[in-house]
C-alpha cells in the first residue's frame, strides 16, 4: 500500500481544487507494462493504478494547483503550503510515469515538466499510431 499522509488545505477552486488532506509519499513496485508499443495496456494500467490513489486529476488537468502565495489577514502575501504539497505531489508521480516509459522512448519526455505533460505527451507519440493500428484490425476482421 503507498505511504499516505496528512496536510492542511488552503486551495481555490478552478476545476477541481488540489486536496492536501490525502497526499501519497511514494508508490509500492507496480509491474506495470512499459510504455514503448503497447500504449493502450500502459494507459489503462497507470489510469487504474491512479485511480486507485485518487490522483487521476494530475494526469487530465482536472486538478490545478493552488496559487503559490496567500494572502494573511494583514494583507501580505505567503508561501502557500498547499501549492508547495500538490508540487511535491505532482514531481513524484512525473518521476513515477518516467520509470514506466521504455528506455528507447525516454528522450521524447525530456521536456516534460509535470505528470499532465507526460500524459499528453504519450497520448501524441502513441494515440493515433494505435488508432491506425486498430482501424487495420478492425478492417481485417471485416474482410468478408
Amino acid at each position: 500500500m503507498a505511504n499516505v499522509t496528512s496536510a492542511d488545505s488552503a486551495t481555490e477552486s478552478l476545476h477541481t481544487a488540489f486536496n492536501g488532506d490525502r497526499v501519497v509519499n511514494s508508490f509500492p513496485r507496480h509491474d506495470v507494462v512499459k510504455l514503448d508499443d503497447a500504449y493502450i495496456r500502459w494507459q489503462q494500467q497507470v489510469k487504474l493504478i491512479l485511480d486507485g490513489y485518487d490522483l487521476l486529476g494530475f494526469l487530465d488537468g482536472t486538478l490545478n494547483s493552488p496559487s503559490r502565495f496567500v494572502q494573511m489577514p494583514e494583507g501580505t502575501l505567503v508561501p502557500n503550503p498547499s501549492a508547495q504539497i500538490f508540487r511535491q505531489q505532482d514531481r513524484l508521480l512525473t518521476s513515477w510515469l518516467l520509470s514506466t516509459i521504455s528506455t528507447s522512448h525516454l528522450p521524447s519526455f525530456i521536456d516534460a515538466q509535470s505528470a499532465y505533460d507526460i500524459w499528453t505527451m504519450a497520448a501524441n507519440l502513441f494515440a493515433t499510431d494505435t488508432g491506425a493500428k486498430n482501424n487495420h484490425v478492425f478492417g481485417i476482421n471485416c474482410i468478408p
